[in-house]
């Protein structure tokens, strides 16, 4: 029956219901990239732990799990990023991806106990350097892969469900950030809470389950919408070809991953070196990065892409710098916080907490600011996401075998950590050679002055 102005009411009804639905759809997908970041990280810190035994150390292990899970990331995410993008029934790959992601770590559980027992048959008796990383690297990339094929795919799926819900197509920054602050938790909880109550495999089973949950809650809780693609561009894009936006993506993951892995092995010289430590620097890293991409979210994402990214990696080579001096004072600022918090378990864990903070806090905000400004402008040239960020933690992959294996025992942790500021200040926008320069020539001056060591081998 119409309305005195001759409108169906159902149709005023509708109208009013579509914002609170969409509203609704929003904050679920936010909820669900969460989730699915807690337990990404909490497979990768499991993961670490099951492949120490067969490779031997923990640390070879850490390096080659965390290599391969990039790669995996970022081999999904370029794969998988057409296919995703131009399916009518985006919903239906989310929930595979995560069904996937689910399956596959329940079958690691027998796998990589399976493969532990044979590692030694590929490296042999006494194997080189090469030998030994090459083996393993390629252990846990082949044994992850369909897994990390599909984590790196979660955020292209989820991209283009925003499409309808969102239709400018400037969504990067929230789902980044929701899905980076879930891993932050992930972290967390498997290391404080789930693996110390039920040990690696119930853990896995745990977080298998939170999987199948987040494909359960995104198919039956995403209430109707087109899922159509929207080629609305957004209200401003980046004068950058595509050539210069690919290896400006690439080196920002090298770059931001190989401060993480430098600014971690030079700590290890004064933390307490237990799970504990690991998880304490890495919650730091990425509780920093999702809070720049929700800054981006809430206040950047309007802004000149150009002006920004300028802004922002200038920011980053400064931050980095600054880190540096942290680092080179990191056993006073150490002992410092030992003394607030206490030695006890708790204090050393707030202490080392602390320290990761003040090394890893600004440059993180930074680089998920930056991240998303490029992502999102990745995105507005070509539609989706995917690729960029495949690109992004190619570079992120390589950063272990650069930094840690190949640069740090040549150059030492001071200059590798300039060498990783020279790259945020040679990647700003239409820097002129003279100013590039003389930046470059100021940082090598204040980096002649400090004092940092790296007096543990690798």
């Amino acid at each position: 029956m119409p309305n005195r102005r001759g409108r169906p009411k159902t149709n005023m009804m509708q109208a009013s219901v579509a914002p609170v639905r969409r509203s609704w759809n929003w904050w679920l997908l936010c909820g669900v990239m969460f989730f699915s970041g807690a337990a990404a990280l909490g497979y990768e810190l499991v993961w670490i732990r099951m492949f120490a035994t067969g490779l031997g150390h923990e640390m070879p292990a850490a390096v080659a799990v965390i290599c391969a899970f990039l790669a995996g990331l970022a081999l999904g995410a370029w794969l998988l990023d057409r296919p995703i993008r131009e399916s009518p029934t985006p919903l239906a790959w989310y929930a595979g991806l995560e069904i996937i992601i689910g399956v596959w770590a329940l079958v690691s559980i027998v796998s990589i106990a399976w493969m532990n027992s044979r590692i030694g048959q590929l490296t042999g008796i006494a194997p080189g350097p090469l030998q030994h990383w090459a083996v393993a690297f390629a252990v846990p990339l082949v044994m992850l892969l369909p897994a990390t094929m599909a984590m790196g795919a979660t955020l292209p799926a989820v991209d283009r469900l925003m499409e309808g819900i969102r239709r400018d197509g400037r969504s990067i920054g929230a789902i980044y950030a929701a899905n980076t602050l879930g891993a932050v938790a992930g972290t967390l909880g498997a290391t404080h809470l789930l693996v110390p109550a039920w040990g690696l495999r119930i853990t896995v089973l745990v977080l298998a389950g939170i999987n199948f949950c987040c494909a359960l809650v995104a198919w039956r809780g995403l209430t109707s919408e087109t899922f159509e693609r929207t080629e609305v561009p957004g209200p401003r894009t980046s004068s950058m070809g595509r050539t210069r936006l690919i290896v400006t993506l690439l080196l920002t993951g090298l770059l931001g991953i190989g401060y993480e892995v430098l600014g971690t092995r030079v700590m290890a010289q004064v933390l307490e070196n237990t799970v504990y430590s690991f998880a304490s620097v890495l919650s730091m890293y990425l509780l920093g990065t999702s809070l720049g991409a929700a800054l981006y979210q809430r206040y950047l994402r309007d802004v000149s892409p150009d002006r920004l990214l300028t802004m922002l990696l200038g920011g980053l080579c400064i931050a980095c710098l600054g880190g540096v001096w942290v680092l080179s004072h990191a056993a006073e600022i150490h002992r410092g916080l030992l003394v607030r918090f206490g030695s006890g378990l708790r204090g050393a864990i707030l202490a080392e907490m602390g320290l990761a903070l003040a090394v890893f806090g600004l440059p993180t905000v930074l680089m998920g600011a930056t991240f998303s400004s490029l992502a999102q402008s990745f995105r507005d040239h070509l539609g989706s996401v995917g690729r960029g960020m495949a690109v992004n933690t190619l570079g992120g992959a390589l950063a272990a075998p650069v930094f840690a294996v190949a640069l740090l025992p040549w150059w030492g942790a001071k200059w590798t950590l300039i060498a990783v500021c020279l790259g945020y200040l040679a990647l700003l926008p239409r820097l002129p050679p003279k100013w590039l320069l003389l930046g470059s020539a100021m940082l090598l001056v204040i980096a002649g002055r400090s004092e940092l060591q790296l007096v543990q081998p690798l």
